[in-house]
């Protein structure tokens, strides 16, 4: 999920989080997980959130030339 800069900061990330979780929630889930860049701007809202983040794995990527 990505919100565009001009709309970030108005709640609507986490509007978004927390609908998307609670359709989760509903229909029986136990686990709501994600990818996110630990320097990314919404790492902050995603722990405001209660959300973890995972020590023993990592994302590898290779840009390609």
């Amino acid at each position: 999920m990505a919100i565009k800069e001009k709309f970030q900061g108005k709640g609507i990330g986490t509007k978004a989080i927390k609908r998307i979780s609670e359709i989760y929630r509903r229909k029986g889930f136990k686990l709501f997980m994600g990818i996110n860049l630990t320097k990314s701007k919404a790492t902050k809202l995603y722990k405001k959130l209660g959300f973890k983040t995972e020590k023993e794995e990592v994302i590898i990527y290779k840009k390609l030339k």
